[in-house]
Order: structure tokens, then sequence, then C-alpha cells
């Protein structure tokens, strides 16, 4: 008999963990309107893994190149389930059509695990004067007409969740909880008319939060692009877009439900967080490739360097100074880097070392 209500009380048990477990993170749930699993590993083609939306090829600036072999964008197999996708800050982003999903109603939640590798530079004034311009974890927006929504970040990891109303341009910002570079952080992001608030969670606590009209909707941005790792509405510039995401991306769901605090605290708490290491997510040697560039070249891994100085021989070294962005492929000197090359010739080999500062 004993043995009996042990195994039943066990059953209700696992029946329980598994509801909980579905609020989250069931592939099959109709509240699901999209879920990026980030498993991919090689291609530009992304999956939804809710099935809702077709498999769409994301932008990379090296899947093109015209002075080098084409290049996949940077997956890894060492993500927080499986794999995941490293985001260069610049080239890559995924955009799908505002005709195949609108984000829109009286009920969101959108969860993600990120672990940025940089911040773009930002005025510190700009929230307060609604001037901002974050960095785009998701996006589908039309600011101006206050229609839309946008999860994303500031410089120094700021978070901030953004809806509009289609009579007003809500935002909630987090002070102090901000995101840690180089390690993965889960973020979720609630609006929910029924009980009047939207909120922002970091690691499974509630981070920020503010009311809304009671009754309030998301007004969906129709015809608007749904944008993956990119701000919808930022600048463009020849070399690629402003706000774009940097760092590793994984386990992205959207959801047209409100979750609780307890279920976004439960989807953190049963993760295992990885390490990270630091080589494999920092800035990759990808401009080696090019067949244009002299056997000798000193150049940044990536991206826009600027004024190369020397080189300066001193202490049996040669040293080369310039100007480098880790975040783009444009100027901005506020997002610029000051890099450091050495050559040595030891019996008649040479040898390269680097090393960067960001200012």
């Amino acid at each position: 008999m004993k043995k009996r209500k042990g195994m039943i009380a066990a059953l209700i048990l696992t029946l329980l963990l598994a509801a909980m477990s579905a609020g989250c993170g069931d592939a099959n749930s109709k509240d699901l309107m999209l879920y990026l699993k980030f498993d991919e590993g090689s291609g530009l083609l992304v999956k939804d893994a809710s099935g809702h939306l077709p498999d769409t090829e994301m932008t990379y600036g090296f899947a093109h190149a015209a002075y080098m072999e084409n290049q996949d964008p940077q997956w890894r197999d060492e993500g927080i389930q499986n794999g995941c996708l490293l985001f260069d800050g610049s080239n890559t982003y995924i955009n799908y059509n505002g005709k195949d999903i609108t984000v829109s109603g009286s009920a969101l939640t959108i969860s993600v695990w990120i672990a940025p590798r940089t911040f773009e530079w930002d005025d510190p004034y700009a929230a307060d004067n609604g001037t901002d311009s974050p960095t785009g974890i998701i996006s589908q927006s039309d600011k101006a007409a206050n229609k839309g929504f946008l999860l994303g970040y500031e410089r120094f990891g700021r978070l901030t969740f953004q809806v509009g109303t289609g009579d007003e341009w809500l935002t909630v910002w987090t002070n102090g909880d901000n995101l840690r570079k180089y390690e993965w952080n889960h973020v979720a992001a609630t609006f929910d008319s029924e009980a009047g608030d939207m909120c922002l969670y970091l690691n499974g606590q509630l981070a920020a939060s503010r009311s809304v009209p009671q009754g309030a909707q998301i007004e969906g941005a129709a015809g608007k692009g749904l944008a993956v790792g990119r701000n919808m509405e930022a600048e463009r510039l020849t070399a690629g877009f402003l706000n774009v995401a940097s760092g590793y991306m994984d386990e992205l769901k959207v959801y047209s439900q409100a979750f609780t605090a307890e279920e976004i605290a439960g989807e953190y708490q049963a993760v295992k967080v990885p390490e990270i290491e630091f080589s494999r997510i920092w800035l990759q040697n990808l401009l080696a490739g090019d067949y244009t560039r002299p056997q000798f070249h000193g150049g940044p891994y990536q991206f826009r360097m600027n004024e190369p100085h020397a080189p300066v021989y001193y202490n049996g070294m040669y040293h080369l100074f310039y100007q480098a962005n880790m975040t783009g492929s444009y100027f901005c000197i506020w997002r610029g880097a000051l890099a450091f090359y050495f050559f040595r010739s030891d019996s008649g080999m040479l040898r390269v070392y680097c090393k960067s500062l960001q200012i």
C-alpha cells in the first residue's frame, strides 16, 4: 500500500513539473509564435521550431564575400541547449517578413539567452529624452506611429522593453541590473494587459516593471518585418546597420501569453548555465583569407581600422599602432580601440603579437 502511494505521489509530481515546463518551453504550445533554437550548425537557413514560420535566410557579411572564400555564419556547438549563434555586431541578423508574423494583442512573453561581447556607445541621456536607439535583441516596431515592440539593450548592458499601443509608446528600463559580458544571461519580458503591467526579468529575477493602462493592447506594426539580432529602426550605414547584437544568442521564444514571475524563474532555474570560452566568443580572425592582402599585413581581425602609424623599432621589436572598431564596419571614435602589433624576428622567423585596448 505504501509503495502504491509513493508511486502515485511520484506520478503527480512528474505531471506538475511537466505542466510547468510546458508553459515556457513546449515547442507545440498553441501560444508559441516563434522558437529559434540556433542548432543549425552551418549554412544561412534559420528554422523556426514552433512550426509557424518558414525557414528564412539570415544576413551574414561574409556569406557572399568578393575577395575571399565565402564563409558560414559563426555557429557554435556550445550553447544553452546544443548549439547557438554568434552575432558579430554589424553584419549578422535575421529578418522575417511582416506578412508571416505580426506581434500584437493583450499579452506577450519573450524569453532568450544572450551573452554579449561588446556594447555600442549611446547617448547617456537618450532614454530620458526619448531619443534612444537600443541594440536590438528582437524587434518589430514603428515607433513614430506607436506600434510594435522592441526588446534590447544600450551601453553597459542596460536592458529595455518597449511596446506601442497605438496611442502611446511605453518603455521600461532596468536600473543597475545589466547584462554581463562574456557570460550567459537569461532575459525575459512580459506584457500583460489584464494585470496592467509590463516587466523585465534578468536571470530569473524581476529587474524592472511599470504599469500600463487597463485594457491596453500592443498595436501590431503591420507591414514591418520582424528582426532578430538588430533594432528594426536602426540607422543604416554603407557597411551595415547600427544597433546590431554582438555576442551569443540561444533559445529565443515568443509567446502570445504573459507568463508569471514563478514561470520565468522556473525556466531560468531549469538550466545548468555553461561557462563560455573567451577565445570562442571574441573577435575571430575572419580576414586572413583575403587573397588581396600582402604577405605581411598588420590589421584587425574584423571590421574597420583607421590611421595606422609607424612601425617604430624599439627593444628589438617593430610596433604598429592603429585605431580599430570592435563593434562594426564603420567609423566611430567612441566605439574604437587602440591596437598594438609587435613584430620581432628571431632566427629569421617573423612573429606577430597583438593586444588591443577598448576606448
